[in-house]
């Protein structure tokens, strides 16, 4: 039928702030713009929400902008706020219905991101502080997709569907499956695809999630996607790279012990046998990361609002803190651009941008034309010639197998009109690098401008 854009199999997903913020020198008091901030709204797509948790409490929040088109309907016992303005729950593979967190993932992300500041929060007397979201302003959108055993692919494109006709700003995402699929099947890229077409971006986790080793999450280009570091940087997951020549993880962020929101239903172990109910829980992983990068996307919103989802993750990886490879050479593969680095991401000087037509020339590179662009509702097709090469995505990060490689990208200036830049190159013996031009001189806001990398290396080995 004309109607059918492209028919996969459903398959089963799994889902994957305290002293975390103050570490990526991110203070409660750092520059905020609350206006804007208390209209901005982040839509989790994950396992529900507690709503009764105090990090999702609404006082002294007033009504949502007009702006907002959502709906609560949250089901069975299920109460919005002005803070939880949107609740929704997808159930084609059971009868429950209520967007309530029964498994505390999606409640722990949300109070990551988002939640309020709670003073004196604990486990059990352990990591004693402040519970709170980069972005506690903000507002919440919920769609609980997951339910015990997983969830379905069906119920996860119609979630990105609602979120996007919500018009949330910010999409979360902690779901994987057990093995990535390609572009055109796989709904976290088709989904996040559409978002991206309408001005939102999608954050995830890179690599596994949390108490779910087997999932994965497909690491499309126009998502952000983020590694887990310990506080003192070191890494714990395995990255599994998608399609192309794009190098993920973007970036990376803390994800180890943060103490965040948790639903009481369910044990902080998650063991059988574990009678425990608890409002705060302590839990590591790519899932833990992943918010703060949300929340970090959340605060630049509130500064930027027109600006695109590239912009908004070029930020982010441009002004992220350099790490040391010494204790491990082949890290920049893990750990992406490096550690977040929120405060700063609001003033990065230049930035990388993209828009749709560069995403759907980079997928005609990587297949067949109809194949690779059925994963859209497109009119349009592969051209016969390509003006650049899919390496040429215009994105912050690049990445070869090739003994030689020349990559292009193009900047535009959002620093001071009149702003030179210089290139500086931080190399190991094995691959050199030179950038041309070495400066670029700007002299106006917005002034864009192209310069060419060239990497020469040992075949066979991977450089980023």
């Amino acid at each position: 039928m004309d109607a059918v854009v492209s028919v996969f199999p459903s398959r089963n997903y799994k889902p994957q702030t305290t002293r975390s913020w103050d570490f990526m020198r991110f203070p409660h008091i750092v520059k905020r713009n609350r206006a804007v901030e208390s209209d901005v709204v982040i839509g989790f797509i994950d396992t529900g929400i507690w709503p009764e948790s105090d990090s999702f409490s609404d006082g002294g929040f007033s009504r949502p902008s007009k702006k907002w088109k959502g709906a609560c309907n949250g089901g069975q016992n299920f109460t919005c706020n002005n803070k939880i303005i949107g609740a929704r729950f997808y159930s084609s593979n059971t009868r429950e219905n209520s967007a309530r967190d029964t498994n505390g993932d999606g409640t722990h992300v949300a109070s990551t991101a988002a939640g309020n500041k709670i003073h004196g929060t604990s486990f059990y007397g352990m990591a004693k502080g402040n519970a709170r979201g980069a972005v506690p302003s903000a507002r919440i959108a919920v769609y609980k997709v997951f339910w015990k055993g997983g969830c379905s692919s069906v119920d996860i494109l119609a979630a990105f569907d609602d979120a996007i006709n919500d018009q949330v700003d910010i999409i979360s995402f902690s779901l994987g499956g057990i093995m990535a699929k390609g572009y055109k099947s796989d709904v976290i890229a088709i989904g996040s695809f559409h978002a991206m077409r309408r001005g939102i971006l999608t954050s995830s986790a890179a690599g596994n999630a949390g108490p779910y080793p087997n999932s994965v999450t497909n690491v499309a280009p126009w998502m952000l996607t983020v590694e887990a570091s310990t506080m003192d940087r070191k890494f714990i997951d395995e990255v599994i790279l998608g399609d192309g020549t794009t190098l993920k993880p973007d970036i990376t962020a803390t994800g180890t012990d943060i103490l965040a929101a948790w639903s009481p239903l369910n044990s902080p172990s998650g063991i059988p046998g574990d009678t425990r109910s608890v409002k705060y829980n302590i839990i590591s992983g790519t899932s833990m990361a992943f918010p703060h990068a949300t929340g970090a996307a959340a605060y630049v919103k509130t500064f930027h609002p027109n600006w695109s989802p590239a912009a908004i993750k070029s930020n982010l990886m441009t002004t992220a803190s350099a790490m040391n490879d010494t204790k491990n050479p082949d890290g920049e593969f893990s750990y992406g651009s490096g550690h977040l680095n929120p405060a700063k991401a609001i003033n990065p000087g230049l930035i990388y941008d993209a828009h749709e037509d560069d995403y759907l020339m980079m997928l005609c590179h990587l297949g067949d034309s109809h194949e690779v662009l059925a994963m859209t509702d497109y009119e349009k097709r592969c051209p016969k010639k390509f003006p650049r090469a899919a390496r040429d995505l215009n994105y912050p990060s690049m990445a070869s197998d090739l003994r030689e490689t020349h990559f292009i990208r193009t900047v535009t200036n959002i620093g001071s009109a009149n702003s030179i830049y210089i290139a500086t190159v931080s190399s190991n013996y094995d691959v050199n690098i030179t950038v041309s031009p070495e400066i670029l001189c700007f002299k106006s806001f917005k002034e864009e401008t192209n310069f060419r990398c060239c990497s020469q290396g040992d075949r066979g080995k991977k450089y980023g």
